[in-house]
């Protein structure tokens, strides 16, 4: 699916996350799939904004994984690690091959 899609997909979704957190694991999944494609700038925006809240984990990863240190509980810091984590992962996984 295209990113364009998938992130349009994203803002249809955060509004029914905070009474559907089951919703979660499938929003960060196609999120980290957005940041990775160098898209990342976009994801701060619509989580940053109305409905957001429910991922502050998610947020934060973002911000990190740009250099920034928000300083947040450290519940929060440890899932957005987590985050940041499988991120980068994914991302090296998505590397061409030398």
């Amino acid at each position: 699916m295209a990113m364009t899609r998938k992130f349009f997909l994203l803002t249809e979704v955060l509004p029914m996350i905070p009474s559907r957190m089951e919703l979660i694991p499938a929003f960060v999944d196609s999120a980290i799939e957005i940041a990775n494609d160098r898209r990342a700038e976009l994801l701060e925006e619509l989580l940053g904004g109305p409905g957001g809240g429910s991922l502050e984990p998610l947020l934060i990863a973002l911000k990190i994984g740009r250099g920034d240190k928000p300083v947040v509980a450290k519940e929060v810091l440890y899932v957005a690690e987590d985050i940041l984590e499988r991120m980068r992962r994914r991302s090296a996984d998505a590397a061409p091959q030398a």
